[in-house]
């Protein structure tokens, strides 16, 4: 049985919502402490900034180039609305505000999109490849 990148996405974020105490397999997934302060990053908001309130921030990097990338976005959109105040989704890309913002105009994402990150962040979380 194959396990699609989004299915892991929403199980690890359904998995932290809902038994904390398992926090250790989401950390094993991303490498990164649950509940740890992430480096500061430059990121300029196309939109709306994330919620502050949201109990876990789930971080998609992507890229306007990267076809499977746009075939998470619907996904995503679906994650952020069904769980709400609960999960805070943020699209991240390295690329230009220029660039990011005419891409925008061609898609549906529902969720905030910041652009013209830098790379220690993605170094930090151990992001390798996208999607």
């Amino acid at each position: 049985m194959q396990i699609r990148r989004r299915q892991i996405l929403a199980c690890t974020a359904l998995l932290a919502l809902a038994a904390p105490s398992l926090a250790g397999v989401v950390d094993w997934y991303n490498g990164v402490k649950v509940g740890a302060t992430l480096s500061e990053f430059d990121a300029e908001y196309l939109g709306a900034a994330p919620s502050a309130g949201s109990r876990l921030q789930l971080i998609d990097f992507w890229s306007t180039w990267c076809a499977p990338c746009r075939d998470e976005f619907p996904h995503l959109n679906r994650l952020s609305q069904t769980l709400g105040p609960d999960l805070s989704v943020v699209g991240l890309t390295q690329e230009s505000v220029k660039v990011a913002s005419s891409f925008l105009r061609t898609v549906d994402i529902q969720y905030p999109v910041g652009a013209g990150v830098s790379s220690p962040l993605q170094r930090q979380l151990g992001v390798r490849a996208q999607p």
